[in-house]
């Protein structure tokens, strides 16, 4: 019974998350089917940060795929990254963990999610869990997936699912910045606004890695 009401409340809250503000336009621009003359420089070799050096903008790169993923984050200043998997993998989990306040899990910045998730996984031995789906999952020859922290997942939300890449839903998805002993962070696609609620809430979720 406990579970069931759970899973009503994760609906509920799937539903609230993924509702338009008012005289905002819901629909995320899907790109057609071009070739980004960029995707064959990296192809053949060239780093993002090569081609960005070059004179192509950052903007120019986000959705393009790289190392198993699209790129959703360029830093123009030492040239590392973040890419998304390209698709969910699933139809969402837990963050898990509830009654429990994962120490160390509280990073909300780029570059935290990856500690985020290891923290996260040092607390428990939970294996149905957001964290646990993307440290273990094996996509396109790399392990190395993790959680993305509020801000990264932000990111993904600006320049992935804003401009019509990455089949993301228009719902809602964890980070792997914990709150408190009950709550966890997430963030509605539809609006861009952050949340804080139960952890055996019911989100969408995407695996992210550095490059």
């Amino acid at each position: 019974m406990k579970k069931i009401l759970f899973y009503c409340l994760s609906i509920q809250l799937l539903t609230f998350y993924g509702c338009k503000k008012e005289n905002e336009d819901t629909t995320s621009t899907v790109q057609e089917n071009t070739p980004n003359p960029y995707q064959e420089r990296l192809n053949n070799g060239e780093t993002p940060f090569e081609i960005y050096q070059s004179g192509v903008s950052v903007d120019s790169l986000y959705g393009t795929t790289y190392q198993g993923g699209l790129i959703a984050h360029l830093d123009t200043i030492n040239g590392n990254g973040i890419v998304a998997s390209p698709l969910d993998e699933s139809e969402g989990f837990e963050w898990g963990y509830a009654d429990t306040l994962v120490s160390g899990a509280d990073g909300t910045s780029i570059g935290t999610g990856k500690q985020n998730t290891a923290d996260i996984l040092k607390a428990s031995t939970e294996t149905n869990s957001a964290a646990y789906f993307c440290d273990t999952l094996t996509l396109r020859g790399y392990s190395d997936w993790f959680l993305p922290s509020k801000n990264e997942l932000n990111l993904l939300r600006k320049n992935l699912y804003k401009k019509g890449f990455g089949d993301f839903e228009n719902n809602g998805y964890w980070s792997s910045t914990d709150v408190d002993l009950e709550n966890a962070q997430g963030q509605g696609f539809v609006n861009g606004n952050f949340f804080s609620t139960t952890k055996n809430a019911v989100f969408f979720v995407r695996a992210v890695r550095e490059f």
